[in-house]
């Protein structure tokens, strides 16, 4: 049986710290380490922005890279997902908007905070079996906006295998992710995945980053908890898993 990696992995976003020790730049060896102990097939980063692309322009030796930006005003994220060359093979790729109009580049809810999106890419392993990654990163608002988005989003995804990773701003005891049905693999409690009291607090040392699975065999799951070079890679710990189709 062959078993396949995956990291979800929000890097947070250097509008939010210019500057200071949790500036972007200041964090680039702390998460380039942290990528190169795990050296994960797949990889989904959520908060990615412009001024990142070059840091992390040698990922690309490895990587296909795919993912659009949100195009919103302030804070333009992108949800990228990053897929080794050496063992899949990509057949579709797309940027969807979490809104009434899913096409609409940088449409979003009424109440939703900025644009929200999905990333989606189909691909095939080596011996040709097919199955789908989604990227997201859900409102920081309302639970209600939450909800939809996450309604609209399963709307939008492929029949089949699918992994379905992010940022979700919620837990999976929440009224969102008690939303999907049995079909969906979800992990055992892994506490919370934000660093520090106060967000750990807010959502009740239950994890708010996931990586779900449907229709494949979810083989094992960590949380990346350890700092590098004596930093910390980013205010969420990446999680990372073992899957086989």
């Amino acid at each position: 049986m062959k078993k396949y990696s995956i990291m979800t992995f929000n890097l947070l976003s250097d509008v939010v710290y210019p500057f200071g020790s949790k500036r972007f730049s200041r964090r680039l060896p702390a998460i380039l380490a942290c990528l190169d102990e795990y050296k994960p097939d797949i990889l989904c980063v959520q908060e990615y922005t412009r001024t990142m692309r070059q840091s992390l322009k040698p990922l690309g030796k490895d990587y296909q890279v795919f993912g659009e930006y949100r195009h919103s005003f302030i804070r333009n994220e992108a949800n990228l997902i990053f897929i080794h060359k050496n063992h899949f093979k990509v057949s579709n790729y797309q940027t969807l908007w979490l809104s009434k109009t899913p096409t609409k580049k940088g449409s979003k809810l009424l109440l939703s905070q900025f644009p929200r999106i999905v990333t989606i890419v189909t691909l095939q392993n080596e011996q040709g079996k097919q199955f789908n990654i989604a990227n997201t990163h859900l409102d920081a608002g309302f639970e209600s906006v939450r909800y939809e988005q996450l309604h609209i989003l399963l709307s939008l995804l492929p029949k089949g295998p699918t992994i379905l990773c992010g940022d979700m701003n919620t837990t999976l005891s929440g009224k969102t992710l008690s939303y999907l049905e049995s079909t969906w693999i979800r992990p055992q409690a892994l506490g919370s995945t934000l660093r520090g009291k106060f967000g750990s607090a807010r959502y009740k040392q239950e994890a708010v980053d996931q990586i779900l699975l449907r229709q494949l065999k979810l083989l094992d799951i960590k949380k990346i908890k350890k700092d590098y070079v004596g930093q910390e890679p980013s205010n969420h710990c990446p999680l990372f898993a073992h899957f086989s189709l």
